[in-house]
């Protein structure tokens, strides 16, 4: 009986123990098993942020605001949104390219916003007014300064240019070394500028280098560097054989936007790129007609289109669809100008007074008839008079028919 109650005793002790030992492997698995799982999630997040990243998000820059109060949104994938205060939306415009930066503002309510190389200025009603072609990507950010002068800075060959409202180049500073910030702009219109190795540039409002120092140094070695800040600048640009950063460069406004050329009529350019011809041109679905007139233009340009505008000359939105509608509701010439962007140059094409619109028969017969009581409470023309002017005098259509009402009444 001993014996036997010893085993049993034992028995129950190594049970108790193995499941004790059985409960610690499964609280390790199930440990292990929810490590795992949190790491491949975690991984799989991983996975999706990157392929979105790779995708692209559309994502909107901080709004800003006019002195009426309205709101003027850009996203980066090309959107721009004009919202009144009480939320309901002025306009809207999708440009085929992308914004690098959101919308700055001046205080006569032009809209500044980058793209790639292109600087764009748009009128608070989203009208079009030009667009400025830098030699290189335009990043950071641009500045507005008090006098009205945008700032924009090239990241690849850390160029600093001052554009003017009209949109022409004052002039265009090279900064030595890799530019690390927008620039700051005094209310004298001075700039100052930092660059990666510590650097500290002050410029003048006419774009001449007045000194340059190390940030992080003593006052003697700023000094000195402030000494030779201008033998070291026309060194390196003379080796880097780039024009004097001394000299102001004027731009007119066809220069402004880098156009191979700014044409009248279709006209070919040639590529940089592959040398290979290219076209600006465009077609219209009709030239003539009476209020209201609609048009559908074609873009029929050549070559690798980044972007396009129109502008359709009645101050309306601008579009950047290769096939527009637009309809014209007010009588007059007017001008379409189609800007094509390229990878490496940019074409203005303008054609003057290309879509005619008139007034609808029956507004002419009422502004004749209404011109015809008119004259006739007053004193009535006597049938010689009439006559006499009818023949010594080359009229309209307008002005010959109310001559023969006149002399049948």
């Amino acid at each position: 009986m001993g014996v036997r109650h010893f085993f049993k005793k034992m028995l129950r002790t190594l049970s108790h123990e193995h499941l004790i030992i059985y409960a610690l492997l499964i609280t390790i698995l199930s440990v292990f098993v929810a490590q795992r799982s949190y790491s491949q999630e975690k991984n799989e997040s991983v996975e999706t942020s990157d392929a979105v990243q790779q995708k692209g998000t559309t994502f909107s820059y901080t709004p800003v605001l006019d002195k009426d109060g309205n709101i003027y949104i850009a996203s980066c994938d090309g959107k721009l949104s004009a919202i009144d205060q009480n939320g309901d939306t002025k306009w809207y415009i999708q440009l085929a390219d992308k914004i690098n930066f959101g919308i700055i503002i001046s205080p006569d309510d032009t809209l500044y916003f980058s793209s790639e190389e292109t600087l764009y200025a748009i009128s608070s009603n989203g009208v079009l007014k030009w667009i400025f072609n830098a030699e290189n990507t335009i990043d950071p950010p641009s500045v507005l300064g008090n006098q009205g002068n945008v700032y924009i800075v090239t990241k690849k060959d850390d160029f600093l240019y001052a554009i003017s409202p009209s949109g022409s180049m004052h002039w265009k500073v090279h900064i030595n070394g890799d530019i690390s910030s927008p620039p700051s702009v005094t209310a004298d219109g001075s700039i100052y500028i930092t660059t990666q190795d510590n650097m500290l540039y002050a410029i003048n409002a006419d774009g001449l280098l007045r000194w340059r120092r190390k940030i992080f140094s003593k006052k003697e070695e700023a000094l000195s560097l402030t000494k030779t800040a201008s033998s070291v600048v026309s060194d390196s640009l003379s080796q880097s054989k780039i024009k004097p950063i001394f000299k102001a460069q004027e731009q007119t406004t066809s220069q402004a936007l880098k156009s191979s050329h700014v044409i009248s009529e279709e006209a070919p350019s040639f590529s940089k790129e592959n040398n290979k011809p290219l076209t600006t041109s465009f077609i219209a679905s009709t030239q003539k007609g009476t209020v209201p007139l609609t048009v559908k233009f074609s873009d029929t340009s050549t070559g690798k289109i980044i972007n396009r505008l129109w502008d359709f000359g009645d101050g309306s939105l601008i579009s950047s669809e290769q096939y527009p509608v637009h309809t014209y509701s007010k009588p007059g010439n007017y001008n379409i100008r189609l800007i094509i962007k390229r990878t490496d140059c940019i074409s203005t094409l303008i054609k003057q007074d290309y879509i005619t619109v008139t007034k609808t028969s029956a507004a002419n017969n009422r502004e004749i008839m209404t011109d015809i009581q008119r004259k006739n409470n007053n004193t009535m023309p006597t049938l010689p008079l009439i006559l006499n002017k009818y023949n010594d005098t080359n009229l309209s259509n307008n002005e010959t028919i109310l001559s023969i009402a006149n002399a049948k009444n």
